[in-house]
C-alpha cells in the first residue's frame, strides 16, 4: 500500500482501527500465525461478535469457513463500520450477518 494524500501507510490505518475499536468496547488483537499464510492482520472482538479484519486486501480462506472477513483500508470503512454495528446492537446474534450483507452493499455502492 502505498502512502498517497487520499490512502494512508496501513500503520495508520490499523492504529485509527485499535483506536476506534477501543472507543467501541472492542478488542482489535493482531492475528499472528507465522505458520500459515492467508490470515486476516487483525481478530476485531465485541458485542458477542468476531470479524476477521485484513488492511490491505481480501482474504477468501477465513470466508471459505464462514467467517465474517472483511478489508477495512480507510478510516471511512472503519467508521462505517461502528456506525453499522452501533445502529444494530439490540440484535446481537443477528449484527454479524446484517453487518456483512450491509458492508456488502455499501462496497459495492462505492465501486
Amino acid at each position: 500500500m502505498k502512502k498517497t494524500k487520499n490512502n494512508p501507510l496501513e500503520s495508520t490505518i490499523e492504529e485509527y482501527l485499535i483506536k476506534t475499536a477501543e472507543l467501541n468496547g472492542f478488542l482489535c488483537w493482531k492475528f499472528v500465525t507465522p505458520s500459515a499464510n492467508g490470515v486476516p492482520d487483525r481478530i476485531l472482538i465485541g458485542n458477542g461478535l468476531i470479524f476477521f479484519i485484513e488492511l490491505i486486501d481480501a482474504m477468501q480462506t477465513m470466508a471459505l469457513y464462514g467467517a465474517t472477513s472483511l478489508v477495512l483500508d480507510t478510516k471511512d470503512k472503519i467508521d462505517k463500520l461502528f456506525e453499522i454495528i452501533n445502529k444494530n446492537d439490540k440484535n446481537l446474534i443477528k449484527i454479524q450477518k446484517a453487518a456483512k450483507a450491509l458492508w456488502d452493499n455499501y462496497l459495492s455502492d462505492t465501486q
